[in-house]
């Protein structure tokens, strides 16, 4: 369970005091569920249910709490301004702070949907609502994050590497969010995954195309009645390699009466004949 800071003094600010109850029941849920770097994918359907209300409040509070969020290019993903200054993590450190070396991660994962061409502008712009035209003390997106040794950040993986790797990152976080069984934070899984299978990088991208076919194959077995068993939790998945399953239809034999076949067809079986 991850706990967080919250800013008492937003009590007092003007902002959040105009906000209608349940735009600050939202702020507050979206501060409570967004990523450490404040990123959150758009879920409204979620977010109703969670909350116990309908899809479309959700979306009208949403745009009454426009101010203090950034929209990626396809609103489906949500940046949350102050959040790392209400979490204490600004300036960011990588070099001391490990936490800040993953926070930099989401940041890198979620390049292409905000246009982020640098790290330290966009918190700054975001910070202050004023666009931002100094490059010199500001830190490049692409920093080395590989895989280095004591407290340093270590070197460098290359350039087409880490794009690589960010790219299969950001798949596997579009996969981890459609996968229906209980599942827990990206890092979590992710670093899971990796550990267990050393060729993820030439798993991730068949993932997707393997649970849809699974959940067309279970809805399959539904239309026919057959037993069809609970999703695993995604680490148990992903370790036992689930994505390589294939559920196959068992035969469906309509009950007639009480003394019908069973549902399933069973080679074995054989029916009563009258009077025994």
């Amino acid at each position: 369970m991850a706990y967080r800071y919250t800013n008492t003094d937003k009590w007092n600010d003007a902002w959040y005091l105009d906000l209608k109850p349940m735009e600050k029941l939202l702020f507050n849920y979206l501060c409570d569920n967004c990523d450490i770097a404040g990123f959150i994918e758009v879920s409204t359907k979620k977010w109703a249910s969670d909350i116990g209300t309908d899809k479309r409040t959700i979306e009208g509070a949403l745009k009454g709490l426009q101010r203090g969020l950034i929209f990626s290019k396809w609103t489906d993903c949500i940046y949350l301004k102050h959040f790392l200054r209400h979490q204490k993590n600004l300036p960011l450190n990588p070099e001391k702070n490990p936490a800040h070396r993953g926070i930099i991660k989401r940041f890198e994962l979620y390049q292409l949907k905000f246009d982020i061409g640098n790290i330290d502008q966009f918190i700054t712009e975001a910070e202050t609502g004023i666009p931002s035209d100094s490059e010199g003390a500001s830190k490049p997106l692409g920093r080395g994050l590989g895989n280095g040794n004591g407290k340093g950040i270590g070197i460098g993986i290359g350039k087409k590497e880490e794009k690589e790797s960010e790219k299969r990152e950001e798949e596997f976080e579009i996969f981890r969010k459609a996968y229906p069984g209980t599942k827990r934070g990206h890092d979590t899984e992710l670093a899971h995954f990796q550990k267990n299978h050393k060729d993820w990088k030439e798993i991730i991208p068949i993932l997707m195309d393997r649970l849809n076919s699974q959940i067309d194959q279970r809805a399959e077995k539904e239309k026919a009645r057959n037993f069809i068993p609970q999703w695993k939790n995604l680490k148990t998945y992903l370790y036992q390699r689930s994505w390589e399953e294939e559920f196959h239809l068992d035969k469906y034999v309509p009950k007639i009466g009480f003394n019908s076949e069973p549902e399933v067809a069973n080679p074995y079986y054989k029916p009563k004949k009258d009077g025994n």
